[in-house]
């Protein structure tokens, strides 16, 4: 069935890996009470996938190459701003967690 879902993401900037079906595609996101929702549509009978996230604050700096990230939403959380983006191919020193 093809349907909407939602996945919650903690406000911290960083790299966080999310589990969508296979071949979702990622709508926007929103502060919804203390987290970020990310809402997606997708295919639920398709394999569970895992997908990286990255979350920038406005003024830092963003280690992954912008031809490494695709786009989501910018979110309003009072004074901060963050910036959602889909890693698709994760730089070997983020992998390791440096």
């Amino acid at each position: 069935m093809k349907t909407i879902h939602k996945v919650m993401l903690e406000p911290q900037p960083g790299v966080t890996q999310v589990q969508t079906p296979k071949g979702a595609h990622f709508l926007t996101a929103q502060m919804m009470g203390p987290g970020i929702a990310l809402w997606f549509h997708c295919d639920t009978e398709a394999e569970v996938v895992d997908r990286n996230i990255m979350l920038a604050w406005t003024g830092t700096s963003v280690a992954i190459p912008m031809t490494r990230l695709n786009y989501i939403a910018t979110v309003q959380n009072g004074p901060l701003v963050y910036h959602v983006m889909e890693v698709t191919v994760m730089p070997p020193q983020v992998q390791d967690g440096d």
